[in-house]
C-alpha cells in the first residue's frame, strides 16, 4: 500500500528493531532477560505515575468530549446509520475487547499478583495480597483499559469514516 499515509521507513525501522530484539533474545536469553527486567523496572519506578496520570486525563477528556458539542458528531457523517443495534454493538465490544483477554488474564493476572505481589510491603498469599490482586485486575480490565482503547479507536474511526483518511 503506497501513498502519502504509508511510510516504508516506519515499517523498516520497526521490523529491524523487532528482528534485533528477537535475535538478541535467541542468542543470549539470560542477558536479554536482564535487560528487559532492568528496563521494566526503570519504566515502572520512574514513569508509573505518568501512566496513571495519563489514563486519568484520558478518562476526564473522554467524559468532557462526550458531554460537549463534539459528543454529537456522528461517526460516518451526518447521514450515517449504525451497522448494528445498540445492544448488539455493546455485546460485540464486550466479546471482542474482553473476551480473549479476560478468559486468560482475568484469572492468570489475579493469581500471579496473589502469589507474587507487585509491592514489597504486601506479603504474598494473604488476604491483603488477594485484595491487591483483584484491585489490579479491576484496574487493568475496567474503565482505565476501555478509555485507552476508546481514545485510540475514536481518533482512528473519526479519521477513517469522517475525514476519509487512511489510518
Amino acid at each position: 500500500m503506497k501513498g502519502k499515509y504509508f511510510s516504508n521507513t516506519v515499517f523498516t525501522v520497526s521490523a529491524v528493531f523487532i528482528l534485533i530484539c528477537v535475535i538478541f533474545g535467541s542468542i543470549a536469553p539470560k542477558a536479554f532477560s536482564n535487560v528487559a527486567t532492568y528496563l521494566f523496572g526503570l519504566t515502572t519506578d520512574y514513569f508509573g505515575w505518568f501512566y496513571l496520570l495519563s489514563v486519568f486525563i484520558i478518562i476526564v477528556f473522554l467524559l468532557v468530549l462526550a458531554i460537549s458539542k463534539y459528543g454529537k458528531i456522528r461517526l460516518g457523517g451526518k447521514d450515517a446509520q449504525p451497522e448494528f443495534k445498540f445492544h448488539t454493538w455493546i455485546a460485540l465490544l464486550f466479546a471482542g475487547g474482553l473476551g480473549i483477554g479476560l478468559v486468560f488474564w482475568g484469572v492468570a493476572e489475579s493469581m500471579s499478583h496473589y502469589f507474587k505481589t507487585p509491592f514489597n510491603d504486601v506479603q504474598a498469599q494473604t488476604t491483603d495480597a488477594a485484595r491487591l490482586a483483584m484491585g489490579y485486575a479491576f484496574f487493568h480490565w475496567g474503565i482505565s483499559q476501555w478509555s485507552v482503547f476508546a481514545i485510540i479507536g475514536l481518533v482512528m474511526a473519526y479519521m477513517q469514516f469522517n475525514k476519509k483518511e487512511i489510518c
